[in-house]
């Protein structure tokens, strides 16, 4: 199978926390098991494993885990990450670039361009 699919989703949200603390929900285990994950472990260096467990998740009360590759960890600016897959045209390349926002509030904004779930409601 050669054919890979060169799809490219941006997503920005505004969230009323500090960039560091946004970095940090996402890229150490603390944080990600603080709004995403029951168990995760991060070694937030380059070519690190970031592994994600989720344990009586969600409706189906799921048990399960996923791993990826830490490829750019750049506190508190940038965190990316391969989230592996068996199959290797199945990997996904996540990115989250963190910047703060206009100030036009308090300055506590940060502007997160990547993707998100509850997070915002999490760090608010």
């Amino acid at each position: 199978m050669d054919d890979v699919l060169d799809i490219v989703v941006n997503h920005a949200v505004l969230i009323h926390a500090r960039c560091e603390k946004v970095y940090d929900a996402l890229a150490t285990a603390e944080g990600l098991n603080s709004w995403f994950t029951t168990g995760a472990s991060v070694d937030a260096e380059p070519q690190g494993t970031i592994l994600f467990r989720w344990q009586d998740w969600g409706p189906d009360h799921i048990t399960t885990e996923d791993a990826g590759t830490v490829l750019e960890a750049q506190r508190p600016e940038r965190f990316m990450f391969q989230w592996d897959s068996d199959d290797p045209y199945r990997a996904i390349t996540v990115e989250f670039t963190l910047e703060p926002a206009k100030p036009q509030s308090s300055g506590r904004t940060c502007r997160q361009l990547g993707r998100s779930s509850n997070l915002a409601e999490v760090l608010c």
